[in-house]
């Protein structure tokens, strides 16, 4: 797992009548929000087909669930994903099938939907119930800062998320030195953070002063 962790989230999530009573969606979204804007993504399925849910169509969305929203779009943490099935959905099982089908193309570290569509799917770790995340083992084992081994590939692994989707990346090392073996990989780890577009700021610190990079 790295420093980053990316969802998919069912509609049914952020409407009203898919909780016991509205206290308990307004306490279940807190505990999302506080994740999600620390360290997480929510993946915007079918190319954006997700997002535009929650624009036009006319369900009973919780405030919070506008709030949330809101913040996940002004700090960009809402990223953008192929469609994977033929079909677009109709319903919110039929998402939790589009993101299923979406984590079979590039790997999710959870998808967060109902209690119905979670007990449907029990048999797969990769389904949780929003009510139910505390036992969801992606979802109670996210860092916000960990320890990796010495090599490339457990950085790489570690800051996956990061190179591809941060807007600016700082690199603070006062000993960075490429002529060093030890940074012998660095250049790929920059090299991985900007084959994509838009292309993000990248600043490197060093002991003799900081550089800025756009990669």
């Amino acid at each position: 797992m790295g420093l980053l962790a990316e969802y998919a989230l069912t509609p049914d999530v952020f409407d009203s009548t898919s909780y016991s009573s509205d206290e308990v969606c307004d306490l279940r979204l807190q505990v999302l929000k506080d994740k999600l804007l620390s360290s997480g993504l929510v993946r915007n399925l079918r190319d954006g087909e997700w997002a535009k849910q929650f624009l036009e169509n006319h369900r009973p969305w919780h405030r919070r669930s506008k709030e949330l929203l809101k913040k996940l779009v002004t700090q960009k943490r809402i990223v953008p994903s192929i469609a994977a099935r033929t079909n677009p959905p109709n319903t919110d099982v039929e998402w939790c099938k589009e993101a299923l089908a979406s984590h079979n193309i590039i790997g999710l570290d959870g998808i967060i939907t109902s209690n119905d569509i979670a007990a449907e799917y029990s048999a797969n770790t990769l389904v949780a119930s929003v009510e139910k995340l505390s036992g969801a083992p992606w979802w109670a084992g996210q860092n916000q800062s960990m320890r990796v081994g010495r090599n490339f590939e457990d950085y790489l692994q570690a800051l996956n998320l990061v190179l591809r989707h941060a807007n600016s990346i700082m690199f603070i090392d006062p000993h960075i030195d490429l002529v060093l073996p030890r940074y012998k990989d660095f250049i790929s780890l920059l090299q991985a953070a900007g084959n994509r577009l838009p292309r993000p700021q990248i600043e490197i610190h060093r002991v003799c002063g900081s550089v800025i990079y756009f990669v």
